[in-house]
């Protein structure tokens, strides 16, 4: 029984080597727009987009975390509201197993969302 052990921490440890992680921090602007019955688009305004995306890879796995915060204004400059996301995706080489995750909060202003990010500054 001890042998297994031994083993299969060998096996799980060597799994866990050779991880190669990146991150990008990204601050972008983009037109948003509505789409109409013809199919095209009206421009409605634009989005503020600060995005923090991590990746780790190695040859048994492949991990993504995304968080983006999206301010959205109209075309006069006027703030329409906050939409946060945190997205994580897992992929395992070793089990073939694949797993993601999905948050979206909106927020029609800024007060909740500050609230908000206080108390997770102020969680130990």
């Amino acid at each position: 029984m001890m042998n297994y052990l031994t083993l299969l921490l060998v096996v799980m440890l060597s799994a866990c080597a050779n991880v190669d992680t990146k991150q990008d921090v990204e601050v972008f602007m983009a037109i948003t727009f509505e789409e109409k019955e013809e199919g095209f688009g009206e421009q409605t305004g634009y989005k503020k987009v600060n995005a923090i995306t991590t990746i780790e890879k190695s040859n048994h796995h492949l991990e993504t975390d995304l968080k983006t915060i999206e301010d959205y204004y109209d075309l006069e400059g006027n703030y329409l509201k906050t939409t946060i996301l945190h997205s994580q995706y897992n992929k395992s080489y070793v089990i073939h197993a694949k797993e993601g995750d999905d948050v979206r909060k909106k927020f029609k202003s800024l007060q909740p969302f500050l609230y908000q990010l206080i108390r997770m500054e102020n969680i130990d």
